[in-house]
């Protein structure tokens, strides 16, 4: 349990961060979470996620700073050691 509540813990606030790049850039439309860290499937091996997670960016079509934005999910992900990985796409997702 004590396991179970630190990964959880550690998700939250990757998850939270990835969240923050959002608000810093005005063309960004909503980031969704998908694969297996979306479904709570992320595979752990000796109290390490090995799993990736996969964001998808959805952004306005004069978006200039795609370079940028995968900057920070790179350092986010040697922070956090794990992979992540980005799409963007042209468009927006409703969240509602």
């Amino acid at each position: 349990m004590i396991f179970e509540n630190m990964k959880i813990y550690q998700l939250k606030k990757l998850l939270s961060k990835v969240g923050g790049i959002g608000p810093k850039y005005k063309h960004i439309r909503s980031i969704m979470l998908v694969g297996s860290g979306s479904r709570d499937e992320l595979r752990v091996i000796d109290y390490k996620i090995v799993s990736d997670l996969e964001f998808v960016i959805f952004i306005d079509h004069f978006f200039i700073s795609k370079r940028a934005v995968a900057g920070i999910i790179a350092k986010l992900a040697t922070e956090f050691d794990i992979q992540i990985d980005v799409s963007f796409i042209h468009g927006y997702k409703n969240m509602r």
